[in-house]
């Protein structure tokens, strides 16, 4: 026989395990969402951090073609075309190493002729001023 206290709890049971379904429920859906608004809070700031690398990177090597082009600056223009005969050598010795390469080789070294030529002028003109 089934009392009333036995009835009311047996109502009371199911209604505490309605409740902790329904709060089992609420609590999935805030980790899916929590755990969603974390992916995406992590994308961007891996996104952050790429582009402040890639500025760091960007600014770094601002400074060395600065610091390059100061160097160049520096030199007379009998050293540029002394460096230039001498990457002329080098890329002709490069042209014996591979087959194909000496035709490359050969323009380069047209390139480098040609801009040996026109500093050697340049120097010409400005020693003449």
């Amino acid at each position: 026989m089934l009392l009333a206290g036995d009835a009311i709890s047996q109502v009371v049971d199911s209604i505490n395990e309605g409740f902790e379904t329904i709060a089992d429920g609420i609590t999935s859906v805030i980790d899916a969402i929590s755990g969603g608004f974390s992916s995406v809070l992590d994308s961007i700031a891996g996104v952050i951090e790429s582009v402040g690398t890639s500025a760091r990177n960007a600014g770094e090597g601002f400074k060395a073609v600065a610091v390059g082009i100061g160097m160049i600056a520096d030199l007379s223009l009998f050293d540029i075309a002394k460096s230039l005969g001498a990457v002329a050598v080098g890329i002709g010795e490069i042209s014996t190493a591979g087959s194909g390469l000496p035709e490359v080789a050969d323009g380069m070294l047209l390139i480098v002729t040609s801009l040996t030529a026109a500093t050697t002028g340049m120097m010409a003109f400005l020693i003449a001023q």
